[in-house]
C-alpha cells in the first residue's frame, strides 16, 4: 500500500461505487500516513507480504495492485507475493524495477530496512510465472530527463510489445496477469 496514494485515488475516482480497498504494508509511517487520507482504504493492516499469505480466499478480489513493492522484497519473497496476487485476485497488475538502485527517495531509503531495495527483476521473471510484461524508461539513468523520458519510454514500452525480452534495456517493468 504504501503512502496510500493509489487507494485514494481509486476510492476518489469512483465516489459511486462501493469499493473495498484494502491496504498492506510493513511501514508504520506509511501506514498511518495512507490511514489519514480520509478513509480511502476500508482496511489498513501490518502485513509482511513477502512471508504470509493474503488473509482473503482464492479468487475474491477483481484486481490487485502491487506497485513498486517487489523491489522492497528479495527474489523468493517477491515469488511468494505474485503466487499469492495470483491465487486471491481474478486480475493484478505489479511493477519493478530492472536494475538495484539505493537513492533516497520518498518510498526507498537504503537507510531504514522496510525502504531498502532488496532485488531487482527481468522479463523472464515474470515470464516464468506466465505474466504479460512490459518495459519503460531507460535502463541504468541516475539523472531524469524530461525529454528522454517522452521520448524513450513509448519506444521501449512499444519494443517490448514485440517481445518481452526487448525490455533488458528499460528501467522498470510492468508485468500483468
Amino acid at each position: 500500500m504504501g503512502w496510500g496514494k493509489v487507494g485514494y485515488k481509486l476510492r476518489g475516482g469512483y465516489p459511486e461505487h462501493k469499493l473495498k480497498i484494502y491496504g498492506y504494508d510493513v511501514y508504520e509511517p506509511a501506514m498511518k500516513f495512507a490511514a489519514e487520507l480520509g478513509n480511502a482504504y476500508s482496511e489498513i493492516r501490518a502485513l509482511d507480504l513477502g512471508k504470509v499469505d493474503f488473509p482473503h480466499s482464492d479468487k475474491v478480489a477483481d484486481v490487485g495492485i502491487s506497485l513498486g513493492v517487489l523491489a522492497h522484497l528479495t527474489k523468493e519473497e517477491g515469488f511468494h507475493l505474485l503466487k499469492e496476487l495470483d491465487r486471491v485476485c481474478k486480475h493484478f497488475i505489479v511493477t519493478a524495477p530492472t536494475v538495484l538502485f539505493q537513492h533516497r527517495s520518498h518510498g526507498n531509503d537504503p537507510n531504514i530496512e522496510p525502504l531498502r531495495h532488496k532485488s531487482f527483476w527481468s522479463a523472464q521473471d515474470f515470464m516464468q510465472s506466465h505474466m504479460h510484461v512490459r518495459g519503460w524508461g531507460i535502463r541504468d539513468r541516475t539523472e531524469k530527463s524530461t525529454f528522454l523520458d517522452t521520448f524513450f519510454s513509448p519506444w521501449t514500452y512499444a519494443l517490448s510489445a514485440i517481445h518481452p525480452r526487448l525490455s533488458w534495456f528499460s528501467g522498470g517493468l510492468v508485468a500483468w496477469k
